[in-house]
């Protein structure tokens, strides 16, 4: 491979085949050349992906903005698992997901041949960044020695912007993390900063919340942290003791999910309509309710809501189990550092250490996650995606009128679009959209009845990746709106 090396002045480029105990691995040495000194350092090949074994969703490929550019930086080797390359794999290993963004697997019955190519693949890595691992996944990591970082988003929403948790099998890096981690007085800090504000400069809901009172979190009946032996676990589940926690309180204010169908609602409501202190609410800023005197306890599956209570003083009830656990270390804004890094992955220093320049609310506006923190931003992530309107309705004209078009994403976006190509909208695709036949003549299709071949206009482009992963098996032409 002498032929990819580059004429650098002071630099020589060589790759090497070197033989391992594990199967071989390719390395590049930099040689580093000066009339005083010669630093020669390994260029560590990395992969980033998803859970391919247990979700559909690529959400991984949203740290690319940052993680890309630093550790190549660091002369990482880095490939971020692509679309494409997850439709193979998931062929290979014979994965059927029939639509479902969250498959339960179980290791301890997965064929050999399947663990094998799974292993094998990821062999050609020295390292991998995996979003969101399950048990499962990291169990075929450990078995096979197979060194990872298992990243989730961190169950603090309340600081000012989304932040990370991360846990390795490598005890080095465990100890990197635990070194890096957060500290429970800034925690706290940002937790009464959002308290005061909720207090002060929110809007008052119309409610008037009684004493003695506890907080009942609703969650998304696919929500892959409720997952227990192949099935998603819902309040439901826990019926018989929250009728036993209900004559603890006075009140207990059920708080629905904001993307929970209004179908799954009316499940909820009918399987815990024999709880006669139960009130339903919807549309009440989470940490306004953390923030009263009135909520004495917390009550929930897994929701991330119950960990942030614990910092706005309120006692957390968890039905099931905590989405992370306590070998999880938080990190905020050194995860955009070299140093930070370089340190975790043991790479010798050859160049200065430098930051990663972010912005308040970067992960948020680039993963479009918001969560109850919405109302805590004083700008619109409207503004970040379009410079104007008249860059919206040049997309509108100049869309081909002689084909026909599916809207995929009936929110704000979607209702600006449908007015100027209504003519050639055949079908909208909305999950929040489920007991609704039609949108102004336009009936509302489900992705099983997307027809082949469609042209889909995606207007959630933030999530335009994993839409269309998930849309592979229909054949579709996507368009994406023009956001500049």
């Amino acid at each position: 491979m002498l032929e990819d090396a580059k004429a650098v002045p002071s630099r020589i480029n060589i790759c090497f085949l070197l033989t391992l105990k594990k199967p071989i691995v390719e390395y590049k040495y930099f040689f580093q050349i000066s009339f005083k000194t010669i630093i020669i350092g390994v260029c560590m090949k990395i992969l980033v992906t998803h859970d391919f074994l247990t979700t559909e969703v690529l959400i991984h490929t949203r740290l690319s903005s940052f993680l890309s550019p630093i550790l190549q930086y660091l002369k990482c080797d880095i490939s971020f698992l692509s679309p494409e390359h997850a439709a193979i794999l998931e062929e290979k290993l014979n994965l059927s997901r029939s639509g479902k963004m969250f498959s339960y697997v179980n290791d301890a019955k997965l064929p050999q041949s399947t663990i094998k190519s799974i292993v094998d693949f990821l062999n050609e890595y020295d390292f991998i960044i995996i979003f969101e691992a399950s048990n499962a996944f990291k169990n075929i990591l450990n078995n096979s020695g197979i060194k990872y970082l298992d990243i989730w988003l961190s169950p603090f929403r309340f600081t000012k912007d989304m932040i990370f948790s991360m846990c390795s099998n490598e005890p080095r890096i465990q100890r990197v993390l635990e070194e890096y981690k957060i500290q429970e007085t800034e925690l706290s800090h940002s937790a009464t900063i959002v308290k005061n504000h909720a207090n002060n400069f929110l809007k008052t809901p119309d409610i008037i919340l009684e004493k003695k009172s506890a907080l009942l979190i609703g969650q998304l009946f696919q929500d892959k942290s409720v997952m227990r032996n192949g099935q998603f676990l819902t309040l439901l589940d826990f019926k018989d003791q929250l009728k036993k926690l209900a004559k603890n309180y006075s009140r207990i204010y059920f708080l629905k999910h904001p993307l929970m169908t209004q179908d799954d609602f009316s499940k909820i409501l009918e399987g815990l309509s024999g709880i006669s202190n139960i009130t339903y609410i919807t549309g009440v800023n989470t940490y306004y309710l953390l923030s009263q005197p009135e909520i004495c306890d917390v009550i929930g599956l897994s929701s991330s809501v119950l960990t942030e209570a614990e910092y706005f003083g309120k006692n957390s009830i968890y039905l099931f189990k905590p989405v992370l656990g306590p070998e999880f270390k938080t990190i905020y804004k050194e995860i955009y550092t070299t140093k930070f890094w370089r340190e975790l992955l043991d790479i010798s220093p050859t160049t200065d250490d430098i930051e990663f320049l972010t912005h308040d609310n970067y992960i948020r506006y680039s993963t479009g996650l918001y969560y109850a923190y919405s109302d805590f931003m004083n700008d619109s992530p409207d503004k970040r995606e379009y410079k104007t309107i008249t860059d919206l309705y040049k997309f509108c004209t100049e869309l081909n009128k002689d084909k026909q078009y599916v809207i995929y994403g009936y929110g704000s976006l979607g209702k600006l679009i449908l007015p100027h190509i209504k003519n050639n909208v055949i079908a909208i695709i909305d999950k929040a959209l489920n007991n609704i036949s039609y949108v102004d003549e336009i009936p509302v299709t489900s992705i099983e009845e997307l027809p082949i071949g469609a042209n889909v206009i995606i207007t959630p482009f933030i999530y335009a990746q994993d839409i269309i992963a998930q849309l592979r098996h229909k054949e579709c032409s996507f368009i994406l709106p023009n956001a500049h």
